[in-house]
């Protein structure tokens, strides 16, 4: 009983944009302040204006950060890779504080490169 307790607690909660879509190129992008991620021991849920995306733990195959435009001058985030079926295969949050973001994956145990 405890054990489903700790995985239904939120371990970190952050605002911040969301880019989703077949490519970066063929994609909608939802700017700051348009997304939520929260981060829970089994699972990632990203809300947005026209709904939620949740990942269980085991459809990441890995987390990797990622640089918007110019290098990342125009925005910093993390590409979620996954093997959800009938789901859109390109997957960014945007972060105002990308390094906290990863470290608290990290923390909940997700494979961040």
């Amino acid at each position: 009983m405890k054990e489903k307790k700790n995985e239904a607690r939120k371990l970190y909660e952050e605002k911040g944009g969301l880019r989703l879509g077949k490519s970066y190129w063929v994609s909608s992008n939802f700017t700051w302040p348009y997304a939520d991620i929260n981060i829970f021991r089994n699972r990632i849920v990203i809300d947005h204006v026209f709904g939620k995306i949740e990942f269980k733990k085991g459809e990441i195959e890995n987390i990797e950060k990622c640089n918007g435009m110019l290098g990342g001058i125009l925005g910093k985030g993390v590409r979620v890779f996954h093997k959800k079926r009938k789901f859109y295969p390109f997957v960014v949050f945007w972060s105002l504080n990308v390094d906290n973001l990863i470290k608290e994956l990290k923390r909940a145990g997700y494979k961040v490169k």
